[in-house]
């Protein structure tokens, strides 16, 4: 839990985010970070919003928000190992940065400590990407 005004500061980031304003929701996620550097929904939530602000300037070839990304996930993770969403979104993040077999990996790991969520519509599509890829690797190299 967090004192109200870090509660607030998250609310703000997550209308921010919910207005698709990335670079805002980062900056107010890693406000609160900040004052409370245990909290694993922030890295979680801060994570969520490199990745939506990566995918909005895709076209410039700009991998540095994955990365950024993915380390909150594995901080999210070494807070609170029980965090569903970090643990997708690390997957998500290893498949965008190309490391496909460890996409692969971590979502069946994901898929194992989550087994309710393991036929998802999120969870399908990703499996479906990271199994394009690998084949695709395959594929090229014959």
């Amino acid at each position: 839990d967090l004192p109200p005004h870090l509660e607030r500061i998250k609310q703000q980031a997550n209308d921010a985010f919910a207005r698709q304003q990335w670079t805002q929701a980062i900056q107010l996620y890693s406000l609160g970070i900040h004052e409370a550097g245990h909290n694993a929904m922030l890295y979680g939530n801060r994570a969520a919003a490199y990745m939506k602000r990566n995918v909005l300037i895709h076209c410039f070839l700009r991998d540095g928000d994955h990365y950024d990304a993915l380390r909150d996930c594995l901080k999210a993770l070494s807070l609170n190992p029980g965090h569903l969403k970090a643990h997708f979104r690390l997957a998500r993040c290893l498949f965008e940065l190309k490391y496909v077999a460890e996409a692969l990996e971590c979502l069946d790991d994901f898929k194992g400590k989550f087994p309710e969520q393991a036929h998802s519509s999120a969870c399908d599509a990703l499996d479906k990407d990271i199994k394009a890829a690998l084949f695709s690797k395959t594929t090229d190299s014959c």
